[in-house]
């Protein structure tokens, strides 16, 4: 499951969803909606096509496999943070069908998703972001809303809350 607010009264209107690695913590926040978010430090050791053939669907397999360097890296990060933050958003973990959810991230944003028959959702429900936050860390985006939704990203320094 996701993490929800415990007070019955508010649980309908505010929904959230958070993630952390190393140096960066996200929280995604909204109003009645599945949300989900992950972020990821780039910079970490990761068997990538190790991984990849594990949980990436066969389409996101072939196009990672013809990256290299740097390149299949950012597209791994990518795929991955795309691919928890939907898990997250339903509450389905890494128990979900992971290999039947398909993500184009050669698209710019709202990135689109395919579902395999394993997987009964609808693609349209749902928009998907990524956000730059820096060189070291990759972080995406899934909210239960129309594709354009408005999602905007704000940067908070812990310095600043003293």
């Amino acid at each position: 499951g996701r993490p929800e607010i415990a007070a019955p009264q508010l649980a309908k209107a505010l929904r959230f969803n958070l993630s952390h690695t190393h140096g960066l913590v996200a929280c995604a926040v909204t109003r009645a909606a599945d949300i989900g978010v992950d972020v990821e430090y780039v910079e970490r050791k990761v068997e990538i096509m190790s991984v990849a053939n594990h949980v990436f669907s066969p389409v996101e397999i072939k196009g990672l496999a013809v990256l290299s360097g740097e390149a299949q890296r950012e597209r791994f990060f990518e795929l991955w943070t795309l691919k928890e933050a939907y898990i997250k958003a339903i509450g389905k973990g890494l128990s979900a069908p992971l290999r039947a959810i398909t993500f184009d991230p050669a698209m710019p944003d709202p990135v689109s998703v395919r579902f395999g028959p394993e997987v009964a959702d609808d693609d349209a429900r749902w928009c998907l972001r990524r956000f730059d936050v820096g060189s070291a860390h990759r972080l995406a985006l899934a909210l239960a809303a129309e594709r354009d939704a408005h999602v905007r990203c704000q940067e908070a320094i812990a310095a600043d809350f003293g």
